[in-house]
């Protein structure tokens, strides 16, 4: 029991050390894409 309990305090601390930010600045609008699309950064051509 003492062991889940120092891994519990170990998850916790290391997610204080954690920070989620935003590559840029706004509010999410409407998205193009879908769940399951295929994402590239080369565009598909058919």
């Amino acid at each position: 029991m003492e062991a889940a309990q120092a891994n519990v305090l170990t998850a916790e601390i290391n997610l204080s050390y954690t920070v989620i930010s935003a590559p840029i600045d706004g509010v999410a609008g409407k998205s193009n894409f879908w769940q399951g699309a295929l994402i590239s950064r080369v565009p598909i051509t058919f």
